[in-house]
């Protein structure tokens, strides 16, 4: 079951209610004032018409509750994003983050460091049986409670709590990649204390990503000098993914230059296995036609893979009337959706690129799909359900219909499923 609160909630439990701003010693003293500015004069029947303490206090307590809440409603219909910095300097740095954040800070430590304009998330979860939870593995807590910090947001930048904080980590990663917005911090409670925390933010040319609390190191550790790892255990791929076509091949290869970072994610969760392998790195999408010419039809910078074995693996193939689509997929299981890329090619042309989502006039590069149900063909459409949810009651089915010229897939039919 989710409890959604929106970001004012927080201001409203902590802004004018938190201390009271006139209380029963403060009503005494202007009573005392009053006297003393009217020296000698009489007052005819002064305790018929005085008001007490108590009720002096009451009176103006309610003045400030009445202004206290024009106050939190007006500030309820804004999102809780800052704006851009001046003079184009960015609203918060890597270094700030790692500085000034630490696991096992308290919510007032934090609101001190990072402010209070944050979106938040709980979820709580019923299990049909007893469990225990593991601390690295959020899928099995009863309570999950996430803060977003958004920085240096375009105009117009509209956060979409129920949807981006439920998948990808709780980033809007396409906004990121798109200029949207500069960066983002997420912070995920325990106990009311930070558990772990993740920043995200854009140096124009890709999405980094630091890590704070449980699983942060990215970098492949530096064996021991005594110690002979297998070779073949991180070793970096010449391809990492692949596809055939009846027309050529697809790759995925890493860049020039750029080596993929290779680790082990080293604890169970619902992410994959101790053993399972996270690759990150930037890379370029290559298609050889059967005649042997080829060409870059994509980039994927700061890709982020997990899959059971350090090898290529194969992208999903759906064969259409007019052409062939091939889905990467770059992590195997996830929590609640995977994103995934589209590639296509088309029948009567023999021609590759790379496939955008439409919808209602927007243009994404990637979708995301359920984890248990992936993308299926109907006829000439391809077929998407959508992830579910700790406590979400039903999902989506969307159809998209291909445009081989303009290579987009447009948004056809929206479904309601259970």
């Amino acid at each position: 079951m989710s409890e959604m609160k929106p970001d004012w909630y927080a201001r409203l439990r902590n802004g004018p209610f938190a201390e009271s701003g006139f209380d029963s010693k403060m009503a005494l003293e202007v009573e005392e004032r009053a006297l003393g500015e009217n020296p000698g004069k009489i007052l005819p029947r002064r305790r018929a018409r005085r008001l007490n303490r108590w009720a002096a206090t009451g009176v103006f307590g309610m003045a400030i509750v009445v202004i206290g809440l024009f106050l939190v409603s007006g500030l309820a219909d804004k999102a809780a994003v800052s704006p851009r910095g001046s003079n184009g300097t960015p609203e918060m740095t890597e270094s700030y983050v790692i500085e000034h954040l630490r696991v096992g800070m308290t919510e007032s430590e934090v609101k001190k460091a990072f402010g209070k304009s944050y979106n938040g998330l709980s979820v709580k979860r019923d299990f049909a049986q007893p469990h225990e939870e593991d601390p690295l593995d959020m899928s099995t807590w009863s309570a999950v409670d996430v803060w977003r910090y958004d920085y240096g947001v375009m105009d117009g930048y509209q956060v979409n709590v129920t949807s981006d904080l439920e998948k990808d980590d709780g980033f809007d990663t396409q906004g990121l990649i798109n200029g949207s917005l500069e960066s983002q911090l997420v912070i995920v409670w325990k106990d009311r204390l930070v558990n772990r925390a993740i920043f995200k933010y854009s140096d124009g040319a890709g999405v980094n990503t630091s890590f704070i609390g449980p699983q942060a190191s990215t970098e492949v550790p530096t064996p021991s000098p005594s110690v002979s790892p297998d070779p073949p255990l991180f070793s970096s791929l010449d391809v990492r993914a692949f596809a055939d076509s009846s027309f050529g091949r697809l790759e995925l290869r890493p860049d020039d230059g750029l080596p993929e970072k290779i680790q082990t994610l080293g604890a169970p969760s619902c992410l994959g296995q101790e053993t399972d392998y996270y690759v990150t790195g930037s890379y370029g999408v290559y298609f050889k036609s059967a005649s042997g010419q080829e060409s870059r039809i994509g980039s994927l910078p700061n890709l982020e893979i997990i899959q059971k074995e350090n090898q290529a693996f194969a992208m999903t193939k759906l064969d259409f009337p007019d052409g062939e689509l091939f889905l990467l997929i770059p992590r195997y299981t996830d929590c609640h959706g995977l994103e995934f890329h589209v590639y296509g090619v088309d029948k009567k042309t023999g021609e590759a690129s790379a496939f955008t989502f439409e919808e209602a006039g927007r243009t994404v590069e990637e979708w995301t799909t359920s984890p248990v149900n992936l993308p299926t063909v109907d006829g000439s459409e391809l077929v998407v359900e959508g992830g579910r949810a700790a406590g979400q009651d039903g999902t989506t089915r969307l159809h998209f219909e291909p445009d081989w010229t303009q290579h987009k897939l447009v948004l056809t039919k929206i479904e309601k499923i259970p």
